[in-house]
C-alpha cells in the first residue's frame, strides 16, 4: 500500500466554465510509513508554475479531482496501467492525462520518476481489445505500458521551490513536451480583459456567456489563443461585438466602454426616444391649451351684465374648457364659464410633465431601470398644478 495524492489539474475555466484547458490527473506516490521531505501542495505548486505558462494543462486542488486515494492504493501492481485508466476516468472522465509520480525520499535528495498516460489514447487502444479476449487483462496492460510515457528517476532536491520547477520544465523539454504538442497541449491559454460601460451586461465568448459587465474591467481567464468573438448582449436581444486575436500566455484588451458610438448603440433606443417623444408632445399640447385658455380669459368679465343695484360682476372663475364665447353677454357667468376641467392648471402641468419625461430620457444613465423616475415626475407635477389650481379658483 501507498500513500497518495490526486490533483485534479484544472477542470473548469475561471471566467465561467468554457472548457479550454486541458484537465489532467497527478497522482503523488509516497512510499508507506516514510514521511516526506516535501508536501503534495509543494509539488502541485512547482508544477504549476512550471506548466500553465508553457501549456494547456491546468491545476487544481486534491477535491475537484474527485477520484478515490483507496481505489488506487487498491490497484494490483500487475495491472496497474489498467486499473489506473478505469479509476480515474470513471471519476473524472474529462481528464485527459493520468501522471503517477513516484517521489523516493533521500537524505539529500529525493528520487523523482514519473509514468504519463495519455488517458484518450489508451482508452483506444483497449477498446480494440474485444472483451472476450482470453488474457485480456495482460493484454492491455501491454497496451497501455507500451503507450505509456516513462521518465527515468531524477535526483530533485525537493526542498527547493527552484529545483522542483526546474525538474518539471525539463520534462517540457522531452517526452512529454513531444506528447502535448502531439494533442496540441503545448500551446498556453491567454486572457480577455474587458472593459464596458454598462453593469450586469452578459459577455459572450464565441458566442457563450461565460461574465457579466461590472464597474471594473472583467477578466476572463484560460482562453485558447487564436481569434476570437468578444460581444456585450444588450437588453433588446441585439448584441455589439468585436474580434480579438488572443496569443498564448498574454492578455487581450477589448475596450467596449471607450468608444461613444457604442456606449450610444447599447442603449435602448426605442424606450428612450419613446419618452422624449412623449414629453415633447406633452409640452406641446399643453402649450396650445394654455394659450387658448390664456385667449378665452379676456373674455370672462365681458360675460358680466350688471342688474340694477349690483356693485360689480360675480367672479366667473378659472376658464374651463367648457368655455361658452357666444353666450356673451350674459346675466350669468356660469352660462359663459361653466364647471369642469380647468385649462390653465392642466396646462401648466402637461409642460412641467413634458420637461420632467424628456430631460429624464435625455439625462438618465441607467434608463432601462430607471425609466420611472420621471413618468412619476411627470404624474406627480401635473397632480400638483392642478390640485393647487382647483384651491386657487374663486369660485
Amino acid at each position: 500500500m501507498i500513500l497518495g495524492s490526486v490533483v485534479l489539474l484544472a477542470s473548469t475555466l475561471a471566467a465561467a466554465g468554457a472548457g479550454e484547458g486541458t484537465p489532467a490527473v497527478m497522482w503523488v506516490i509516497v512510499p508507506k510509513n516514510v514521511a516526506p521531505r516535501v508536501q503534495s501542495s509543494a509539488v502541485l505548486d512547482a508544477a504549476r508554475a512550471a506548466f500553465v505558462p508553457k501549456t494547456r494543462l491546468q491545476l487544481g486542488s486534491p477535491e475537484e479531482g474527485g477520484v478515490e486515494l483507496a481505489r488506487l492504493d487498491a490497484c494490483d501492481p500487475a495491472a496497474r496501467y489498467g486499473c489506473w485508466l478505469s479509476v480515474v476516468k470513471s471519476a473524472a472522465p474529462s481528464a485527459r492525462y493520468f501522471f503517477a509520480l513516484a517521489v523516493q525520499p533521500g537524505a539529500a535528495a529525493d528520487s523523482f520518476s514519473l509514468v504519463v498516460l495519455d488517458l484518450e489514447r489508451s482508452a483506444a487502444r483497449t477498446a480494440r481489445i474485444p472483451e472476450n479476449t482470453p488474457d485480456r487483462a495482460e493484454l492491455v496492460e501491454s497496451e497501455l505500458f507500451a503507450g505509456a510515457l516513462r521518465s527515468p528517476p531524477v535526483q530533485v532536491d525537493s526542498m527547493s521551490r527552484t529545483a522542483l520547477e526546474k525538474y518539471f520544465s525539463g520534462l517540457l523539454n522531452g517526452e512529454l513536451g513531444a506528447m502535448l504538442a502531439k494533442n496540441r497541449d503545448d500551446q498556453p491559454l491567454g486572457k480577455i480583459l474587458v472593459s464596458a460601460g454598462p453593469k450586469n451586461w452578459p459577455i459572450a465568448l464565441d458566442g457563450e456567456n461565460i461574465a457579466v459587465t461590472s464597474s471594473k474591467a472583467v477578466l476572463i481567464e484560460e482562453v485558447a489563443p487564436g481569434r476570437r468573438e468578444i460581444a456585450l448582449l444588450l437588453p433588446d436581444g441585439d448584441k455589439v461585438a468585436q474580434v480579438v486575436n488572443v496569443e498564448a500566455g498574454r492578455t487581450s484588451t477589448v475596450g467596449f466602454g471607450l468608444e461613444p458610438g457604442l456606449v450610444q448603440s447599447r442603449e435602448n433606443t426605442s424606450l428612450k426616444y419613446g419618452m422624449i417623444f412623449s414629453g415633447v408632445a406633452a409640452f406641446s399640447i399643453g402649450a396650445v391649451v394654455l394659450a387658448s385658455g390664456a385667449s378665452r380669459a379676456g373674455n370672462i368679465r365681458q360675460s358680466c351684465l350688471l342688474r340694477a343695484g349690483d356693485a360689480e360682476c360675480r367672479d366667473a372663475g378659472t376658464v374651463t374648457f367648457g368655455h361658452q364665447a357666444e353666450e356673451i353677454p350674459s346675466l350669468s357667468p356660469d352660462a359663459v364659464n361653466p364647471r369642469g376641467i380647468l385649462m390653465a392648471p392642466l396646462a401648466i402641468g402637461m409642460i412641467g410633465a413634458g420637461v420632467l419625461l424628456a430631460g429624464g430620457a435625455l439625462w438618465l444613465d441607467d434608463l432601462e431601470r430607471r425609466w420611472w423616475w420621471p413618468v412619476v415626475a411627470g404624474l406627480g407635477f401635473t397632480a400638483a398644478s392642478y390640485g393647487l389650481g382647483l384651491v386657487l379658483d374663486p369660485r
